[in-house]
């Protein structure tokens, strides 16, 4: 599914990262959140004509290893696609959100 050539920008970074940094930075988020998932169907999903650029609009939710609760966010992600793999990616994630409502969870939990 992912280009070899992958260039993926988080959030408002300004510089891109490739193929292999993209995949542990994903990794590295699922050993913190192990049940993270993205929920289908989608809440939006809009395509290029041409099937080269495809934007998805999701509800994600995840919990920290040991929590109780997590959060629950929206994340889109705009796609540039070659050959069926994913060439370029923006992903806009909404962190502080989210790690306000890790934060608040644990301290309901206390």
């Amino acid at each position: 599914m992912l280009h070899p050539d992958l260039q993926a920008v988080a959030n408002d970074s300004p510089v891109p990262h490739g193929c292999q940094r993209h995949v542990q930075r994903a990794r590295e988020f699922c050993a913190l959140y192990p049940d993270a998932r993205v929920h289908e169907p989608y809440l939006e999903v809009f395509g290029s004509a041409d099937g080269n650029m495809t934007c998805t609009v999701s509800r994600v939710t995840g919990r920290p290893v040991g929590a109780a609760a997590g959060f629950d966010i929206t994340m889109a992600i705009i796609a540039a696609w070659v050959d069926g793999r994913m060439i370029g990616q923006r992903q806009f994630l909404d962190e502080q959100r989210m790690a306000r409502q890790v934060l608040a969870a644990k301290a309901a939990s206390r």
